[in-house]
């Protein structure tokens, strides 16, 4: 795998309206009851999420002292005795700059899930090479990368590679939100990818999984990004290497779509990247969910700090840092104009930096996608015009 040495521009964070996160969206919410009470259901799993987070991560990880120890020190400050050091790389894009070798993979049958009543259903395992010289000591569970692969094993098809939302690593919520049958049906494999601390992955097996993503600060959650987009790259390794895929496209949900979005800057061997529902910053969602606002208020407010520097610790890793490395026509995104936990403000900035490529809105939420069947003959569209199907 070739080390990631695109120029990049990560003056996004200054760019970017301090108030970004208060602005309304430019495109206009069509009217009705569905699509309110769609928003009224985002409304209330946000508030739910964030009270968890706030509740089990806050006081290990993101305690006010600590998260402005985290950004202090990431702004040259001088650090606490008490602070891991911060490494050059986690505060540019070095940290995507070490060239990897394609390690073992374990490959086994596994149990399909309900709706996966046809094909080849396997288990890939390897370890994940990322922390080795980043002086990171994750959980020992996390270093086993793990994805589960449905293909027709007959010839090397065109593979989606999906990446999960926060929390929802199984089967069943992505084949909802992802039309994972839809997408097999029209001859694709697919490649479900289990991000860091989610699923198997996850620190414990008592934890919530995807909880440790974001629980041990600031420093440990930009691991944890850079982390994935390691394991996403050697897997796309793998798949190309083996003669498994035709080609691989890249697709994800919430974080998966960020994370689908930064790696579209990182990967040019990419045949599209589609993220769903995406957000570009994490500061400014954070800012979006309650009760989170009301802490991370309380900081800037008790530390001095602004928007721009909270922006500045995880800049390196947005996917607005960064020049894309796939043509407009390559890319789409998809967004609900009733998202209030990834919300629209965020898909139009990373529109305007993809160099206005196509969106497609659907008139639902997060958590309730309207219009189901219009999203999967657009995503059809797409696929069939780039002809990766």
């Amino acid at each position: 795998m070739e080390p990631y040495s695109h120029h990049a521009n990560p003056q996004w964070f200054e760019k970017l309206p301090a108030d970004f996160h208060r602005r309304a969206a430019e495109v206009v919410e069509p009217r009705g009851l569905s699509l309110r009470m769609s928003s009224g259901l985002d409304l209330a799993v946000r508030t739910a999420l964030a009270s968890v987070i706030s509740l089990a991560s806050i006081p290990a990880g993101y305690s006010g002292e600590k998260i402005a120890n985290d950004i202090t020190a990431m702004l040259g400050a001088e650090q606490s005795d008490d602070l891991e050091p911060i490494s050059q790389a986690l505060s540019s894009h070095k940290a995507f700059s070490q060239s990897l070798s394609t390690p073992h993979f374990k490959i086994e049958p596994a149990k399909p899930p309900s709706l996966v009543r046809t094909g080849i259903f396997e288990r890939l395992c390897w370890r994940s090479p990322y922390s080795a010289d980043s002086g990171h000591n994750p959980a020992h569970r996390n270093q086993d990368a793990i994805a589960y692969y449905w293909r027709h094993g007959d010839r090397p098809r065109p593979t989606v590679v999906v990446l999960h939302g926060f929390i929802a690593s199984s089967w069943t919520p992505n084949e909802y939100f992802l039309g994972l049958s839809d997408l097999y049906n029209q001859g694709c494999d697919i490649v479900l990818k289990t991000l860091p601390y989610h699923g198997d992955r996850r620190q414990s097996t008592w934890s919530l999984s995807g909880l440790g993503y974001v629980s041990g600060g600031i420093q440990h959650m930009n691991h944890a990004v850079v982390q994935s987009t390691y394991d996403v790259r050697i897997l796309v390794d793998y798949l190309l290497n083996q003669g498994h895929a035709s080609n691989v496209g890249l697709t994800g949900l919430s974080l998966g779509g960020y994370t689908t979005a930064l790696l579209a800057g990182l990967e040019p061997r990419l045949a599209f990247a589609l993220p769903v529902v995406p957000i570009v910053s994490i500061p400014d969602a954070m800012m979006e969910w309650k009760p989170l606002d009301r802490l991370m208020n309380g900081i800037m407010q008790q530390f001095g700090l602004s928007m721009t520097e909270l922006r500045k610790t995880v800049a390196f890793h947005s996917p607005l840092a960064m020049p894309v490395q796939l043509p407009p026509d390559k890319l789409m995104i998809i967004a609900g104009y009733g998202d209030r936990m990834a919300s629209p403000r965020h898909t139009e900035a990373l529109q305007r930096h993809w160099h206005g490529c196509n969106v497609h809105w659907f008139k639902g939420s997060h958590v309730l996608q309207l219009g189901r069947q219009e999203i999967l003959s657009a995503r059809k569209s797409f696929l069939q015009g780039i002809r990766f199907v």
